[in-house]
């Protein structure tokens, strides 16, 4: 924002300070300052008031004085000759060309002329007729020109006092403050909603993740052999042998895992071994049947495990029953039958 200062000039020179600087528009001709201008042109001073309210009442300014003809002077109500010359020779050039002089605004201000008269435009930084005072507003306060040449210093939010040296919030401040707390409370009060929800949905999966984990089924590894089924020599047995193996699991047993391992090294010969096994009383509906064919071979290995379903109600007996054998080719070819391990829920 700038300061406005008005220098008037006198007829011989730009050096005094204007009547017109106190008026609220650059040279604006208001009664007391037409009386002045009047006074300056020559016309006494019995006269001066009379023709002030001539050109007051018409709202009569600078740039329409400097056009007016004698005659326009006349309808306006000054008859005297003389005193129109007068007033158009005043009013019809400005002696001073009160910019010209260089730098007469100072530290950056902007020089406005006018019917002789000058303004200063300051920047914040400065005040004064001519922006030759520096602003000693603190905190980055800006000056404001007063009309008597002084100033007054707009402080910035949070500051307060004739320099702007004190720090407080203002009422601006303040209530920007208050707004931002409110904007911030209410976000606040989103987000714990938002947690609260959240918190919620964690808890419901989690106890999802409680409720599958307690189901789930874990198999749990024993890797015991079967006494009765550790080695079975196919040439010693008949395909009707059958073994009945007693077994101890906990109550949430669901399944148990058996392994066959087979070993076929001699000669070149047959090696088969057809078998079912199942839990005591659930033949019908959980048991597994088993082909193994090794037709013309000299010497073989494998390994497969197998699950079988098991009910802790029924009795508490793993069913090994050979369906069918044969063997050529000498001892050293038999079949291994292990407990791997057992799943529970």
């Amino acid at each position: 924002m700038y300061l406005r200062i008005l220098i008037l000039a006198s007829v011989s020179a730009c050096v005094r300070i204007a009547l017109c600087e106190q008026l609220p528009q650059p040279c604006a001709l208001l009664k007391k300052g037409i009386q002045d201008f009047l006074r300056e042109a020559g016309i006494s001073a019995n006269k001066l008031k009379t023709y002030a309210d001539f050109f007051t009442q018409k709202n009569i300014d600078v740039n329409v004085f400097k056009a007016l003809t004698l005659a326009q002077l006349q309808n306006l109500g000054i008859q005297v000759l003389g005193d129109r010359l007068k007033i158009q020779k005043y009013f019809s050039s400005d002696l001073c060309n009160n910019c010209a002089k260089s730098n007469v605004c100072k530290n950056g201000g902007v020089c406005q002329d006018g019917f002789r008269c000058f303004t200063c435009y300051c920047p914040d930084t400065y005040y004064g007729p001519t922006c030759s005072s520096k602003c000693p507003c603190k905190n980055s306060g800006k000056c404001i020109g007063k009309e008597d040449g002084g100033f007054e210093c707009k402080c910035m939010a949070g500051y307060a006092g004739n320099l702007c040296e004190k720090q407080w919030l203002s009422e601006d401040a303040f209530k920007q403050l208050e707004q931002k707390v409110k904007k911030l409370t209410k976000k606040l009060e989103q987000n714990e909603k938002k947690i609260t929800e959240q918190g919620k949905a964690l808890a419901e999966v989690k106890n999802k993740f409680n409720m599958l984990r307690k189901n789930e089924w874990r198999l749990v590894r024993v890797d015991k052999p079967l006494d009765k089924l550790a080695k079975i020599a196919l040439y010693q047995k008949k395909p009707t042998y059958i073994q009945s193996m007693p077994m101890v699991f906990p109550s949430n047993t669901k399944a148990i895992i058996i392994s066959v391992f087979t070993n076929f090294w001699n000669t070149k010969g047959h090696a088969y071994l057809d078998f079912k096994t199942y839990q005591q009383g659930n033949e019908k509906d959980g048991s597994v049947t088993v082909v193994n064919t090794h037709f013309n071979i000299y010497a073989n290995t494998f390994y497969y495990e197998l699950m079988l379903p098991w009910n802790t109600t029924l009795p508490q007996e793993l069913v090994f029953k050979i369906t069918g054998s044969y063997l050529t080719g000498g001892s050293n070819n038999w079949y291994q039958v292990k407990l791997v391990g057992f799943v529970k829920a």
